[in-house]
This record gives structure tokens, C-alpha cells and sequence, in this order.
């Protein structure tokens, strides 16, 4: 079976969704040089990383798909060329995102829920934070070993989303006014509090906890950190002690099955008389 392209980048046979996803160091741009081969109907960094443009080029929140990865063909690596996929028109207009849905839908809806999470959770709203957060560097939590600090007046929450263009969770640092509602977004997601060394959750802007967290891709229900504690794991709870119940029980049936087998087999042989 054919790698995916984001895998394996050096793998000449590799492959994507579709073949025209299928990109070789940016298609020649200076900033993939040297990248290999990767699939472009996902967008390798989280939305964060936008921090790295001025915020004189992202002014304001992002309400074009086109803008959107148009910021990510400014940055000073990225392994995509996303320009090829506008169809000749300009970023961030309607012309544009429509022959970007229209065309590639994959990448459009990827690239859109990224754009909602970009906006809701790293974008530098003055009147909704606190004084102490003055630009979109102060939207992400401050991890030191064993420490998780944000600004006075918030606090840092792990937002997760199943990521099904790759099948596995994500999980993002955010920091979070305390007191203000949580958003409403138009896919599924969840929100945890760290755990500090204690057990408590992390409801204020500083917290030592037992082990250093990390952030990212991870395939463990439990999510970021090296022990589970970390998370406000409650969710899983039920449902993976119900698959180690169901899982025991299935063992349990199956060597019941194998058992009554080999009894029936070795014993003697039973002769029935039916009366007249």
C-alpha cells in the first residue's frame, strides 16, 4: 500500500486524496526547499503559528478561506503552495473562495474550520480580553517544564477537535478570559482544564502541574501531557471502562465456548434409550 505524502516526503510513490494535492517542495518555492513531497489539502501547522506575521498584515479576523491560507503562503516555511488552488483569482475575494470550494472542497473545509479556530481563540480582540493581554502572542499559554502560565484576568484551557482529514484528535493550548462564555463553533469540540500537581483544575493563570505538558497531534484519548491527570479526562471515563467491560466479557464468552468444547469432546459418549 502507497504512503501518504505527508508520511513519507521522500517517497517518489507516494500519494494524497488526489493527485493534484500532490506538491513537491511548494512546487518550487524558496520557503519548501528541500521539504519533499506533501499533501496540500490539509494545512501542516496549527493556526497559531499565524502569530508570526505582523499584526499589521492580519488586522482583523479572517473572513475569506483564500486569505486564510494566502497567510500561510507568507510564512517563511510552509511545504504548500496554496495560490495554485484559487484558480487565477485574487486571495480573500468571493471569486476566489468560490472556485477554491467549488474545486477543492477538501482543502476548503479544512481550511475553514482553521479559520473559525484562528479567529475564536488567536485573534487579538481588545474589548473581549483583559488589559494584561495587549497582542496575539499573549493567546498562547507559556509552558516552562512544569508550569502552564497565561496573562492576569485569564486562563489556559486544551481545546480539542477530531482532525478527520488525518483520523486522529488535536489538541490546541488557548488562553481564555475568566468568566466569559464559551464559543459556539459550527463543528464538535471539547474543552479541558489542565490539572495542577494537586489534582485541581487549573482555574486561574498559573499552575504547576506533575509533568510538563505538550501540545499537538497525539493518539491517546487522555490528550496532552505525559499522565492523564493532567486532563479533566471525565469524558472518557465511561466510555473506555465500558470497552474494557465489553472487551472482558467477550474474552470470558469466547473461553467458555473453547472450554465446553473440549469437555463435550473428551467425554464418554452417551447413548439416549427411548422408551416404548
Amino acid at each position: 500500500m502507497a504512503s501518504n505524502c505527508n508520511q513519507a516526503p521522500d517517497d517518489s510513490f507516494c500519494v494524497c486524496s488526489r493527485p493534484e494535492y500532490i506538491q513537491y517542495n511548494a512546487n518550487g518555492k524558496s520557503s519548501g526547499s528541500g521539504l519533499g513531497n506533501r499533501c496540500c489539502d490539509v494545512i501542516q501547522s496549527t493556526p497559531d503559528i499565524l502569530h508570526r506575521l505582523p499584526e499589521t498584515v492580519v488586522s482583523s479576523e479572517i473572513g475569506s478561506v483564500s486569505q486564510f491560507l494566502d497567510y500561510f503562503d507568507q510564512l517563511e516555511i510552509t511545504p504548500c503552495d496554496y495560490s495554485v488552488y484559487f484558480g487565477g483569482e485574487t486571495p480573500g475575494t468571493s471569486n476566489a473562495d468560490f472556485y477554491l470550494n467549488q474545486n477543492f472542497p477538501e482543502l476548503f473545509n479544512y481550511a475553514n474550520r482553521q479559520r473559525y479556530i484562528f479567529n475564536t481563540f488567536y485573534f487579538y480582540k481588545k474589548d473581549f480580553y483583559p488589559p494584561s493581554v495587549t497582542s496575539r502572542i499573549d493567546l498562547v499559554p507559556v509552558i516552562e517544564k512544569n508550569t502552564v502560565k497565561t496573562p492576569e484576568g485569564t486562563m489556559p484551557l486544551i481545546f480539542n477537535y477530531y482532525d478527520d482529514a488525518n483520523s486522529i484528535s488535536q489538541y490546541l493550548f488557548i488562553v481564555w478570559p475568566i468568566g466569559k462564555d464559551i464559543p459556539d463553533l459550527p463543528f464538535e469540540y471539547r474543552l479541558f482544564y489542565f490539572y495542577d500537581n494537586l489534582g485541581q483544575s487549573c482555574k486561574s493563570n498559573y499552575c504547576t502541574t506533575s509533568h510538563e505538558p505538550y501540545r499537538g497531534i497525539t493518539f491517546s484519548d487522555t490528550g496532552p501531557g505525559n499522565n492523564s491527570s493532567l486532563l479533566n479526562n471525565d469524558g472518557y471515563t465511561i466510555s473506555v471502562v465500558f470497552i474494557c467491560l465489553i472487551s472482558l466479557f467477550i474474552v470470558i464468552f469466547i473461553g467458555l465456548i473453547i472450554w465446553n468444547f473440549f469437555k463435550y469432546k473428551n467425554s464418554p459418549e452417551k447413548v439416549v434409550v427411548l422408551e416404548r
